[in-house]
């Protein structure tokens, strides 16, 4: 039985004011876990109109390898501004069905360059697709709480948490809640559990603070800049949706200066979707960058992956 999916892409279309006469479209690739059904995306124009058709392209092999009657598909388009921040996103629902044909087109509608020049940068457009893959009736979204969050000395002052020469009181009950290492810290019979205090070592206290944030009120601040360093924290104390909400993020900011550098820590984490991603943007602009110096810092195992990836072809 094939199993639920989600995958993040970002593309970045260089000299998009001068190239748009042309036909673009992305390299085709297949579903990780689900090899059978590949896709890509393409800018089409039709006719004289100056306005690109967004299409968005699934295929199957073979609809008896669904080893089901229908798949859902949600497919999400951003477009960003230079800040990675979303100017406008576009949302469509699609399934699979074992007696519709194996191959589906989802429109987007038309790219208006008027509305859209403004957000170039460098003349690039930058495009983002979330892509769910679901066996089930409805896909469901993380639903992040609304409450803020705030740090107070008097407040939660079950547990002390040392981060350097600061301290933090926190609730126990809340870290063990989110978190599968302080459930295990405060579960036996550990130092920890008997004084209630920690010392967290090897990370930063803005670090630490944003990975509170998350226990508390399910979502982070404006932390770009620090995604990276609250994805190993999230790793580290195994917060599974703080994970997924650092590979979102880092996923939006990835650029041909990053990318290696966020590969590297997705592996070293263990967090396939954002490897992948990261693997899925290295080989769509991989003439920008086939002479990074970075590239010979990958694991083996990455660069495994890289190459089986990389032999992917166009889609016809």
């Amino acid at each position: 039985m094939p199993v639920d999916e989600k995958t993040f892409f970002k593309w970045i279309i260089p000299d998009y004011c001068y190239a748009r006469t042309k036909v673009m479209k992305s390299q085709c690739f297949k579903m990780k876990q689900n090899p059978q059904i590949t896709w890509y995306t393409a800018l089409r124009y039709v006719g004289n109109n100056s306005s690109p058709k967004i299409q968005f392209c699934l295929h199957l092999d073979n609809t008896t390898s669904l080893g089901t009657d229908i798949v859902n598909f949600c497919t999400s388009l951003s477009i960003l501004d230079s800040s990675n921040h979303p100017v406008f996103t576009l949302s469509r629902m699609v399934s699979f069905n074992k007696n519709n044909i194996n191959e589906i087109e989802v429109s987007f509608g038309d790219l208006q360059f008027s509305i859209i020049k403004n957000y170039f940068v460098k003349n690039e457009l930058i495009l983002f697709y979330k892509i769910d893959m679901s066996y089930k009736s409805n896909i469901q979204h993380l639903q992040l709480q609304k409450d803020e969050f705030f740090i107070t000395v008097n407040k939660f002052n079950t547990v002390t948490l040392h981060i350097g020469n600061k301290t933090i009181n926190a609730n126990k009950e809340m870290l063990k809640a989110k978190s599968l290492v302080f459930n295990k810290m405060f579960s036996i019979d550990m130092e920890e559990s008997v004084t209630n205090d920690v010392n967290v070592i090897d990370i930063d206290y803005d670090v630490f603070v944003e990975v509170l944030r998350f226990i508390y009120t399910g979502k982070i601040g404006k932390s770009d800049n620090l995604s990276m360093k609250i994805l190993k924290a999230a790793h580290f104390y195994q917060i599974t949706d703080l994970i997924t909400i650092c590979e979102e993020i880092l996923s939006i900011n990835l650029n041909y200066d990053n990318v290696i550098d966020v590969l590297i820590i997705a592996d070293k984490c263990s967090v396939q979707l954002l490897t992948n991603t990261c693997l899925l943007f290295i080989i769509q602009h991989f003439k920008k960058l086939q002479g990074s110096k970075k590239l010979k810092d990958l694991p083996y195992s990455v660069l495994q992956e890289f190459i089986v990836n990389f032999k992917l072809t166009d889609c016809d």
